[in-house]
């Protein structure tokens, strides 16, 4: 991998520069928010450095070609790959930055370790997405023994190191249990899922969907119950939005988009959204779907706290498959209620945009690039 080198704008003045190093380029939606972010700051005369591993270097979402994709070659296979990819990040992440911007629980130690190195000339931020220490820890059954004390302990050292730390929603940042944490809330992409007028759905069919996603905290295991006890219904049809390959009880319909336009399509077309998540940081497809026209049955999850109310939704406790199912039941059987959920989250989606969360990141950025 080569120097960094400045570069200035027309004006001849030079541009200030981000680094994000990312443990990889996936289809998760805390990358899709660091995407936004950058494709933005470089529209705003920022330039912006992706730090990738070669084994998870392809874009999952589209990337301004101003964005510069730093590819690492790592040597190895397996945890030996990982391992020596952030032992990497430790020696160049810092390296031309004025600013270095963490987003994952695994690269702030790193980017720290690399600070020094470099004269600790950058400034740091640690954007943080979710409460790890549980996601990653406590709710993850996979994780034993020592592998599951050791990830503690890196996520506890992440959260203690001087960072400016910026969470992505109320409940985060009171997770975190830290002083002057600021709070950005992540946002809807509007070119996707903004909606100029409500949207005029048929009374024949009422269509139940939810996000299939696998994780320990995705409840998809929930998900699939809920849904089950719809399948057959005269007038309803349940479907489930996933670019995985899914097994599924018959009569569940697998939706696989093939294109942003698809997934918005998919919320448009759902009567009632079910999300069934047991932890999130901000939870961004409840609130998707209710820009969408969507009326929303979501678990009490964490970070849907910051939009989800009982004027905008139906919030029933985690993993509990019979308040699901009865949240269902009731807005399949109640048209008023419906419609009042659905006009009262359209209204809370259009406060919650992503252009509104790079803003503030932008004027966040300029203040401490200018203030240094």
């Amino acid at each position: 991998m080569g120097l960094f080198f400045c570069a200035w704008n027309s004006q001849g003045e030079r541009m200030p520069h981000l680094v994000i190093p990312l443990s990889g380029l996936n289809a998760s939606g805390g990358v899709r928010v660091v995407t936004h972010l950058a494709n933005t700051l470089v529209q705003q005369g920022w330039q912006v450095s992706l730090i990738v591993p070669d084994y998870q270097a392809s874009p999952a979402f589209a990337l301004d070609d101003r964005v510069l994709r730093r590819v690492l070659r790592v040597p190895g296979r397996g945890r030996l790959r990982w391992l020596v990819y952030h032992a990497r990040l430790a020696w160049l992440a810092c390296q031309g930055a004025d600013v270095c911007l963490a987003t994952y629980y695994l690269t702030p130690l790193p980017i720290y370790l690399s600070w020094w190195r470099h004269g600790r000339r950058a400034r740091l931020v640690y954007f943080v997405q979710g409460y790890e220490l549980e996601s990653h820890v406590a709710l993850n059954v996979r994780k034993r023994g020592m592998e599951k004390y050791l990830t503690s302990m890196l996520i506890r050292l992440s959260y203690g190191l001087p960072f400016l730390k910026v969470a992505n929603s109320q409940w985060t940042r009171n997770k975190l249990g830290q002083a002057n944490v600021q709070v950005i809330p992540i946002g809807l992409d509007e070119a996707r899922f903004a909606s100029a007028e409500p949207i005029q759905k048929p009374n024949n069919l009422l269509i139940i969907g939810g996000v299939g996603r696998r994780g320990p905290t995705k409840g998809f295991e929930v998900l699939v119950e809920t849904l089950s006890a719809f399948i057959g219904r005269p007038g309803v049809e349940v479907r489930i939005l996933s670019d995985l390959d899914l097994t599924l009880p018959e009569g569940i319909r697998h939706i696989k988009p093939a294109s942003d336009g698809e997934v918005a399509e998919f919320y448009r077309a759902c009567t009632v959204f079910v999300f069934t998540s047991v932890m999130e940081g901000f939870g961004l497809p409840p609130l998707e779907a209710m820009a969408c026209g969507a009326a929303v049955v979501t678990t009490d999850c964490g970070g849907v706290r910051d939009y989800a109310t009982p004027l905008n939704a139906l919030i029933v406790p985690v993993n509990d498959v019979a308040a699901l199912r009865a949240g269902v039941e009731r807005l399949l059987e109640d048209e008023a209620l419906r419609a009042r959920l659905v006009a009262a989250g359209y209204q809370v989606a259009e406060q919650f945009t992503a252009t509104a969360t790079s803003q503030r990141f932008m004027a966040l950025l300029n203040e401490l690039v200018n203030t240094h």
